[in-house]
């Protein structure tokens, strides 16, 4: 999204890819499509496959954090929902507790992070998760060896996601 017609002529200007951000879409409700049909497990072991089903080679334990980072973007997950992806979080190989922390909102949060390079170059992997309630606050990638060919300092974040609401909306009449 730009905001405004002036802020999409600059971009193109500057060379960002045209077909990233031309198109949009309009959900109903309950009318995205997402690769995870059905109910969401409570149990870690069966909500572990129901993430990887149809996923070519999704082996990778940052695999598994994003993901459950991006089932929290498009369903609403119920606490056992949440426990369940906790559990399969905390299982993985390489999972650090990083401590209390502060997210980009304020809110006060847990952050356990994964460092690997499976997406090519050196990177911390972190999750922030509301200690009482389990419900995840935020995600953050951040390099934190080099930038390769990107021009920006070591450490740079180069994603972060902030989860403010989550909750049910009305059916459309």
């Amino acid at each position: 999204m730009f905001r405004s017609e002036a802020d999409r002529r600059e971009w193109k200007r500057r060379g960002g890819r045209i077909d990233s951000s031309e198109k949009t879409r309009d959900y109903t409700a309950g009318g995205y499509y997402s690769h995870w049909q059905g109910p969401v497990s409570t149990d870690a072991s069966a909500l572990r496959e129901w993430l990887t089903r149809g996923v070519p080679a999704h082996k990778a334990p940052v695999q598994y954090l994003e993901s459950v980072t991006e089932l929290a973007g498009v369903r609403l997950l119920n606490p056992a929902q949440r426990a369940a992806a906790l559990r399969l979080l905390a299982d993985l190989p390489g999972i650090t507790v990083t401590g209390t922390v502060i997210d980009r909102a304020e809110r006060p949060g847990e952050a356990f992070s994964i460092t690997s390079d499976f997406h090519g170059l050196p990177a911390q992997y972190t999750v922030i998760v509301d200690p009482g309630s389990g419900a995840l606050l935020g995600y953050e990638e951040v390099l934190t060896e080099t930038a390769g060919m990107l021009n920006v300092t070591i450490p740079a974040v180069i994603t972060y996601r902030s989860y403010l609401i989550a909750e049910y909306a009305a059916m459309p009449r």
